[in-house]
């Protein structure tokens, strides 16, 4: 007996166990209302996934001109970051367009079919854990910076391996799982993970195809293998639901920590700190060092302007110019910039995932739908924004009278290739075309020092000959026949020419040495640690 009466809502229609009467529900107003609404998520998904796949382009075309390009690991985790990104916003700016052809009553865009549905499952399956894993990756990279005081050739021979095969060899492992056993089919208005439950199926077992259409009801519902189906949707699942918040939320909440102490302890151990511990001190002894302490300060105070009085105004720092930062401050600096970085970034997946949760665990409505059909797909372009804001906030700062627009510091930032840093390759390549030539202004002042140092010691070895000459005529009678009458014995240290010949030799084999053996440096620092 087919149900010709229809309830009001969408998910209603699955409580029934009689097949449909499908000639009356193409006409009612219930697949109508669903035909609007998915027209208008589907425009959404479109638009999103569109803008955040041009994001993820243009921030892989930014990273690959400039001058580090892959050569850093943040570099490199964002790469995999906007590759994870593309594959999943480019899935959904292909929209319902990638659904079988015979799902058009209710999803009109639908122009498809299994292969092309499974292609477009496979990369939204891929591509959003892949990004989840590489947002996880990166912040585990901060923290490992501020917490640990990791240094980078750690981070890239230790950390970065586990970071890259995670990110990658999982989802794809999961990917492949479901694909092999039919899992990608149509729910909503995309083809994603799940069994093929559409409308005309309702009333119909698991494997039966209703007359005019083609994919059996139930398909990839893993009734060959329920065990492993189980397993894959319960890591897939998992990955996005459970690791990567706990993941993100854990590494803030210690990077967090970890920064709130640097800064405690400065403001305790500070300068600051200590001029204000003297100065209230307990007792008698507190009060005499409070006096002692205003006494040194005036008698430095005056000092200061004696002195200050005999510099020459024009070499007076000014207001404009920058003073110098102690190294502790700078320390602490860069480390709350790397933490605002991570905050960026993890906002970036909320902004993002959030939507995306409540919907499908907490309360799935019409609303709830469009908030993610907005949300879902604009990672990409989240995290070009952080990528790019403290680069823009750095082009915006005013130099030397330039006064930039936003537009104009972001067009600027975006264009720079970044500080160009000669590698170790680099150097040694240079090094073996140029053969001796880094060290030819030390050889010729050495040759030039040896020349007038041989020229010295001649003159030195001729006037004391001469000299000893003299002396041996006159003292030949007194002086003892077997004692040392040969000059040029004594002078034996300063007349040897060769002497200084072996030494600037000496020298400059040391020289070439010294240049085959300058550090190769293979990693460059990350902009954030930077500033």
């Amino acid at each position: 007996m087919n149900t010709t009466t229809f309830p009001d809502s969408w998910g209603d229609l699955w409580k029934s166990d009689q097949p449909l009467d499908f000639e009356a529900f193409l006409n009612s107003g219930l697949l109508a209302t669903k035909n609007n609404q998915n027209n208008t998520r589907g425009i959404i998904y479109r638009t999103s996934g569109s803008v955040s796949t041009i994001a993820s382009i243009c921030l892989i075309v930014h990273i690959l001109r400039s001058h580090h390009g892959l050569s850093t690991t943040y570099h490199r985790l964002m790469f995999g970051l906007c590759i994870g990104d593309i594959m999943s916003s480019f899935a959904y700016a292909l929209g319902s367009t990638m659904v079988p052809k015979e799902m058009n009553y209710f999803l009109p865009s639908a122009q498809g079919n299994m292969t092309t549905c499974t292609a477009q499952g496979f990369l939204l399956t891929v591509g959003g854990p892949t990004a989840n894993l590489y947002n996880c990756s990166i912040c585990l990279y901060y923290l490992s910076i501020i917490r640990y005081n990791k240094k980078d050739e750690y981070i890239r021979n230790k950390l970065e391996p586990w970071f890259h095969g995670i990110s990658i060899i999982f989802p794809l492992v999961v990917g492949f799982i479901l694909m092999a056993m039919k899992g990608y089919n149509v729910r909503n208005s995309a083809c994603v993970v799940g069994p093929n439950d559409p409308p005309h199926c309702i009333g119909y077992e698991s494997g039966d195809t209703p007359e005019g259409f083609s994919i059996p009801c139930g398909r990839g519902d893993g009734r060959e293998n329920p065990i492993l189906y189980l397993v894959t949707a319960i890591g897939g699942f998992g990955s996005t639901m459970i690791v990567t918040p706990a993941i993100i939320a854990g590494t803030m909440l210690l990077m967090y920590r970890s920064v709130s102490k640097i800064e405690q302890r400065m403001r305790n151990y500070g300068v600051g700190a200590l001029r204000l511990k003297a100065r209230s001190g307990g007792g008698n002894r507190g009060n005499n060092a409070a006096t002692n302490s205003t006494q040194s300060q005036g008698i430095m105070s005056r000092i200061k302007r004696f002195f200050m009085c005999m510099i020459p105004r024009c070499l007076h720092r000014r207001d404009d110019q920058p003073r110098p930062i102690p190294r502790s401050n700078r320390t602490s600096s860069q480390k709350r910039a790397i933490l605002h970085m991570a905050t960026g970034y993890a906002l970036a997946w909320a902004f993002v995932f959030i939507p995306f949760i409540i919907y499908v665990l907490l309360h799935e409505s019409y609303a709830t739908a469009i908030l993610n059909s907005c949300l879902l797909p604009l990672q990409g372009l989240f995290n070009f924004l952080v990528f790019m804001s403290p680069k823009v906030r750095s082009a915006k700062q005013p130099r030397r009278g330039e006064h930039l627009s936003w537009r104009q510091a972001f067009i600027k930032a975006y264009m720079s290739r970044g500080e160009r840093r000669k590698t170790g390759r680099n150097l040694s390549s240079r090094n073996t075309r140029t053969g001796s030539m880094v060290s030819l202004p030390q050889s010729v002042q050495r040759f030039v020092k040896s020349l007038l140092l041989r020229t010295s010691t001649r003159d030195t070895r001729r006037s004391g000959e001469s000299n000893n000459a003299r002396t041996t005529t006159n003292y030949q009678s007194s002086t003892n026949p077997k004692q040392d009458s040969d000059p040029s014995e004594k002078m034996a240290p300063f007349s040897n020419p060769r002497l200084n010949d072996d030494v600037v030799a000496d020298d400059m084999k040391k020289d070439v040495e010294d240049n085959r053996k300058r550090p190769q440096h293979q990693e460059l620092v990350t902009d954030e640690e930077e500033k």
